[in-house]
């Protein structure tokens, strides 16, 4: 609708006024405006009607299946009763059933009843659901089975099948780490850590050697990085694992968008997702790297999904899928 108002009341040359956008909503605006700009009047007037009409005929919810319910929780809790009764009332049932299990009792015994719901102007449901809506990055939905998948297609995935991934990364983030620090510092590691965790490590570590190994400056500073981020109660731990596996999602997410990142972030409980932006806005401050750096980790990404395919992991679609990598 930005666009809309812009393109109706001014002209092509106000377009630089989109990088006063914040960050996060800059990048999607001004890529479908660049689109605009390429059609006749007379298209350009039928795309933005269109628009106008899907935005007339909202329908709130519709990414909100996507994103964990602790997100939902957390922005729901500080509202009004009422409020959090009718955004709830548009939340598919699935979803809105894992919000309210996760409520205070004391926010479910003051819902309102259906017949209080029913008595609220569609105009003003349709208007909290949209602003609650707007809190949240937009969220992809999955179209039957995906033919390929790569790394942008990383949200499709469910959020506890994105959880196996994450920890299947904090495995092979040790593992990339040890494969260039040497077999000596990791059998020092491995006496300290549980039989099972051990036995992982060490599956990870013969994936990795025989790949291509990490540049040894940088295996140091990543593993100085974890153990910094890692405390007392975390120590070899399911969390232990899972801080590397998102340590490791963030230095493929270095070369994406903040939308992205928070699409990603959504995905996950909102502990992890916050950690994950944390993590990404961290090496965005200290590190420049390159892009080929970059996408080398993003296929180790995917060939983690490939892997948990493999093992029936995740869902049976991503069986007869091909994955898609940059070298």
């Amino acid at each position: 609708m930005l666009l809309v108002t812009l393109f109706l009341y001014e002209d092509e040359e106000s377009l630089h006024l989109l990088e006063f956008l914040p960050e996060g909503e800059r990048y999607d605006v001004v890529a479908t405006a660049k689109k605009l700009v390429q059609l006749n009047a007379k298209q350009r007037v039928l795309a933005m009607a269109q628009e106008a009409r899907r935005q007339a005929h909202y329908v709130g919810g519709v990414t909100m299946e996507s994103i964990d319910p602790s997100w939902l929780l957390a922005e729901m809790v500080c509202e009004d009763p009422v409020v959090i009764g009718i955004i709830l009332a548009q939340l598919p049932e699935r979803v809105r059933e894992g919000v309210v299990k996760q409520l205070p009792n004391k926010i479910v015994r003051q819902l309102p009843s259906r017949e209080l719901l029913a008595r609220v102007s569609p105009e003003i449901a349709l208007v909290i659901g949209r602003c609650f809506e707007y809190k949240f990055a937009p969220m992809g939905r999955s179209v039957g089975r995906p033919r390929e998948f790569g790394f942008a297609n990383l949200s499709l995935l469910k959020n506890e099948e994105f959880m196996r991934l994450i920890r299947w990364l904090g495995f092979e983030q040790y593992a990339s780490i040890f494969a260039v620090i040497g077999k000596r510092e990791l059998a020092e590691f491995i006496a300290y850590i549980p039989p099972s965790f051990a036995e992982e490590l060490i599956g990870a570590y013969r994936r990795v050697v025989d790949k291509e190994k990490m540049d040894p400056f940088e295996a140091r500073r990543c593993l100085q990085q974890l153990l910094w981020s890692t405390t007392g109660r975390d120590e070899f731990s399911e969390m232990f694992f899972q801080k590397a596996g998102l340590f490791l999602l963030a230095r493929a997410c270095q070369t994406e968008t903040l939308r992205f990142v928070q699409q990603l972030a959504q995905r996950l409980n909102r502990t992890c997702g916050r950690r994950l932006i944390s993590y990404v806005q961290r090496m965005e401050a200290v590190s420049q790297v390159g892009l080929e750096q970059v996408r080398r980790v993003q296929d180790q990404v995917v060939r983690g999904v490939s892997e948990l395919a493999r093992r029936s992991e995740v869902g049976f679609e991503y069986k007869e899928c091909s994955f898609r990598y940059w070298y």
